[in-house]
């Protein structure tokens, strides 16, 4: 049942709190990098979003004109989240191993340890995720400029287009879980996600379901409560890193733990 692992991720998080010190981690590492980079993407949303400026072209040639016109913001976009991809890659891969008990001894910091000395396997996974979510925004936008034109067809395309999306994030969503936990390279991980998924989809779905919408926003939203009612910024922002903090590690180990008990 998915309630198991629902259950189980909270309970991990509770007998063993340092599990929460690699999200620490990665949460420190995407500030810096938004303190560095975070001017120029600011620059690109307020004066694209507020102050309009933007390219004066048809709605194909819309991308490229205003990749032109804002170069470097958008590099800095594209590297934020292209960091991001691959820290959340390296915390699932981390947290995979760390609820596989290959070694009972290793410890949250030995898991991680495994999956810095594995970096080729993630990149892997960080090259082929990317590469996907490109591919997606591709048609998404392709899907957005078909709207001017006819309505109609473009909405049934983005339900099927939404359908599609959420088909392969079921089918796929073990493939960095089971790098860790079978030791296996990114292909065989694709090829074992995909069997999984077709004996487990609904669970699966049921599964991934209740950790990315209600779980993880009811804590975002217990955080942003509490955070309400200290009037120093200082510690509304530690009280809503602490809720950022538990769901990261949370969502990592409820979707590990799922495969682990499937198995």
């Amino acid at each position: 049942m998915p309630l198991k692992a629902v259950i189980s991720g909270f309970t991990t998080i509770l007998r063993r709190p340092q599990v929460l010190l690699p999200a620490l981690i990665v949460m420190a590492v995407s500030i810096v990098a938004s303190l560095a980079l975070g001017e120029l993407v600011f620059g690109l949303l307020y004066q694209g979003l507020v102050y309009e400026i933007l390219p004066e072209t048809g709605i194909w040639e819309f991308p490229f004109a205003l990749y032109v016109m804002y170069s470097a913001e958008i590099n800095a976009l594209i590297g934020l989240l292209a960091l991001s991809l691959l820290l959340q890659i390296w915390l699932a891969f981390g947290y995979a191993r760390f609820v596989s008990g290959k070694k009972k001894k290793q410890g949250i910091f030995g898991a991680m340890a495994y999956a810095t000395k594995n970096i080729k396997h993630v990149i892997a996974a960080f090259v082929f995720f990317g590469i996907v979510s490109v591919f997606f925004l591709v048609i998404a936008y392709a899907l957005l400029a078909l709207g001017f034109y006819t309505d109609i067809i473009a909405i049934a395309l983005w339900i099927v287009f939404a359908l599609l999306v959420i088909y392969l994030g079921i089918k796929l969503a073990m493939a960095v879980p089971i790098m860790a936990i079978e030791e296996v390279n990114l292909k065989e991980a694709l090829q074992k996600s995909w069997k999984f998924s077709e004996k487990h989809f609904f669970g699966l779905l049921i599964m991934l379901a209740v950790v990315f919408l209600i779980v993880s926003p009811a804590l975002n939203f217990i955080g942003g409560n509490i955070a309400d009612l200290f009037i120093d910024d200082m510690s509304a922002i530690a009280v809503l890193a602490i809720f950022t903090l538990i769901a990261t590690a949370y969502t990592n180990l409820a979707i590990a733990l799922y495969y682990v008990q499937k198995i």
